[in-house]
C-alpha cells in the first residue's frame, strides 16, 4: 500500500478505527489483540475481569419518561483499563425502567431497579431510582413564610435529587439583603437541609467551614434581593428516604465584627451566657465574640468550658474567615482546649458549642499567652539520676518548626563527661510524647533513639561540659509522664 492510499483510508475512518490503523501502520498491534473491532481495549488473552458502572456526574435518579446513559469501564488480568466492548445490557424490573443495548436507561415507573451490565467475564451492577420528576422550581410545593414552620413529608411521590435523595422544596424572594437560619429535624430520617437558585445551583454559605461535624440539619444564608428554593432532604445513603420532617426558616443576625465585644484583654477568663437569640454562625450555631489584638508574634492558649452545652472556641479575621488552631487538646462534654499561632493583628474570639450541639446557657473562657519554647524560657533544672513526674498542660511553651508543638523544657548542666541516657515513659492509655536532647543554641542534637517498650522512648548521647536541654513534647494532646536522666556506666 502506498503512503498516499494509506493516508487517504486513514482520514475516512473515525475514532477507534483510525487509533487501530495507526498503530497497525507502526507495527505495534494486530488484530488477533481486539475482542471486538472498535469496541474495547481488551483481548481474548487478556479480557476484562472487573468492570464498573457509571453515569454523569454521579447520577443514580432518572425521571418517568426520562433517560440516563451510563458508561462501562474496565480493569484487565494485566491491570490495563479503558472501554469495555462488547457488554450485554439487563433490567431486573423491566416495568420500572429499560435499558437499551448502549446503556441508555429509560424510567417507567416510580421505584428502584437495578441495572446490570456483563462483559464476559465480568459483571456489574447499578441501582437506579425512578422518580417522577427531577427537583426543578417547577417541582416546589409553595412559598415558604421566614418565622412559620413547615411540617412535611418525604415520600416516592416526590421530586428526587440528580444523586438520589426525595426532597420537598418551597420557593422564597426577599426584597433586601436578608440573613435566614434554617433548622430541619426529622424523627426517622438523617434529614439535611439546601438553598439553591432558581437553576438549582446551590448556594455556599461563606468561605470556610466552621464545622467539627457537618450539621447538615441547620445552616445559616445571607440572601442578597431575588428569589430562591428551600429543599429539605435527607443524605444520599439514607434509603429510602421517606419520613416525616419539619423545616423552619428564620431571620437571624449573623455574627460579625459588628456583633463582637471590644476590648477583650487576653491572659483573663470572660464569663458569659449564649441564648438562642445571639447571633449565628454560618453552620446554625449561636456565638458570643470577642476583639482581640495582638501586636507581637503569639501563641495563643484558649479553655472554653460549659456545664450546659458541649464547648468549642473558633478565631476568625474581622471579615469571618476561620483561623485554624495550630494544636488541639482532647475534648471532653465540658471542656475544649485550643492552641493558635498568630500573627499580629486584629481577630474575633468566639465562644460557640460544638457543631454537633445545638445547646446554650452559662459558659467561661479563659486565654493565655503561652512562651515559645526556646532556651531564654527554660528555668526548670533537671539533675543526673533525677526521676520527673508531670504533665504537659495548656500553660507549657510551645515550639514551631512547621506547626505548633506543645512541650516542657528543661535545664541539664554537665559538669564532666558522661554518657547519658534519658527515658521518657507515658501511662498506658497516655497521649503519644517525645523527648528530645538540644543543644546550648536550642537544636536538636544527633543521638541514637529507641523504644524500648510501647510507652518508653529512649535517647542516649555522650555529652561533654556544658549546658543542655531536656524537651519532651507532644505532636497532639496532653497528659501525664515520666522523665528520668541516668548516667549508663
Amino acid at each position: 500500500m502506498t503512503g498516499a492510499r494509506f493516508n487517504a483510508m486513514r482520514h475516512a475512518l473515525h475514532g477507534p478505527q483510525r487509533r487501530l490503523l495507526a498503530a497497525l501502520s507502526a507495527g505495534v498491534l494486530g488484530l488477533a489483540t481486539l475482542s471486538c473491532f472498535g469496541e474495547g481495549i481488551f483481548g481474548p488473552g487478556d479480557p476484562a475481569v472487573s468492570i464498573e458502572l457509571s453515569a454523569a456526574e454521579g447520577r443514580v435518579v432518572v425521571g418517568v419518561d426520562k433517560t440516563l446513559r451510563l458508561g462501562v469501564s474496565g480493569t484487565s488480568a494485566r491491570g490495563l483499563a479503558g472501554v469495555v466492548g462488547p457488554v450485554t445490557w439487563s433490567s431486573d424490573q423491566p416495568e420500572i425502567a429499560t435499558v437499551s443495548s448502549k446503556g441508555l436507561v429509560t424510567g417507567k415507573q416510580v421505584g428502584d431497579v437495578t441495572i446490570r451490565a456483563a462483559a464476559s467475564p465480568a459483571s456489574a451492577a447499578k441501582v437506579l431510582r425512578v422518580r417522577t420528576a427531577i427537583c426543578s422550581k417547577n417541582t416546589t410545593a409553595g412559598a415558604a413564610t421566614l418565622g412559620t414552620p413547615i411540617v412535611g413529608e418525604l415520600s416516592l411521590a416526590d421530586c428526587a435529587f440528580g444523586n438520589g435523595p426525595l426532597a420537598d422544596g418551597w420557593t422564597l424572594a426577599t426584597n433586601t439583603t436578608t440573613t435566614i437560619a434554617l433548622e430541619v429535624s426529622s424523627p426517622g430520617l438523617e434529614a439535611q437541609v439546601m438553598v439553591t437558585d432558581l437553576t438549582m445551583e446551590p448556594l455556599t454559605n461563606g468561605e470556610g467551614d466552621y464545622s467539627v461535624m457537618d450539621p447538615d440539619g441547620r445552616l445559616v444564608h445571607t440572601l442578597s434581593p431575588g428569589s430562591y428554593l428551600i429543599w429539605a432532604t435527607t443524605t444520599p445513603w439514607d434509603t429510602p428516604g421517606e419520613g416525616a420532617y419539619q423545616l423552619s426558616a428564620r431571620t437571624v443576625i449573623p455574627c460579625s465584627l459588628a456583633t463582637a465585644v471590644s476590648g477583650f484583654s487576653l491572659n483573663g477568663i470572660r464569663v458569659g451566657t449564649l441564648f438562642t437569640a445571639d447571633c449565628l454562625l454560618r453552620d446554625g450555631r449561636s456565638a458570643d465574640g470577642q476583639v482581640v489584638t495582638v501586636a507581637t508574634r503569639t501563641f495563643l492558649g484558649v479553655d472554653a468550658k460549659s456545664a450546659d452545652f458541649v464547648p468549642t472556641s473558633l478565631l476568625t479575621t474581622p471579615a469571618m474567615a476561620m483561623i485554624e488552631p495550630s494544636y488541639h487538646l482532647p475534648q471532653d462534654s465540658v471542656e475544649a482546649r485550643r492552641i493558635y499561632s498568630l500573627a499580629p493583628g486584629t481577630y474575633v474570639l468566639w465562644s460557640t458549642p460544638r457543631a454537633d450541639d445545638q445547646g446554650s446557657g452559662a459558659y467561661s473562657l479563659r486565654t493565655k499567652t503561652l512562651p515559645a519554647c526556646v532556651p531564654a524560657n527554660a528555668s526548670t533544672p533537671i539533675t543526673i539520676g533525677e526521676t520527673v513526674v508531670d504533665s504537659l498542660t495548656l500553660d507549657d511553651c510551645v515550639r514551631e518548626d512547621p506547626w505548633a508543638i506543645l512541650g516542657e523544657m528543661r535545664v541539664l548542666s554537665i559538669g564532666a563527661p558522661v554518657l547519658l541516657q534519658i527515658d521518657l515513659t507515658r501511662p498506658a492509655g497516655g497521649v503519644e510524647s517525645f523527648v528530645s536532647l538540644w543543644n546550648q543554641f536550642g537544636s536538636d542534637l544527633s543521638v541514637a533513639r529507641s523504644q524500648p517498650s510501647e510507652f518508653v522512648s529512649r535517647v542516649e548521647r555522650n555529652l561533654t561540659v556544658g549546658t543542655y536541654y531536656v524537651f519532651v513534647s507532644a505532636a497532639s494532646g496532653a497528659g501525664p509522664y515520666q522523665l528520668e536522666a541516668r548516667q549508663v556506666p
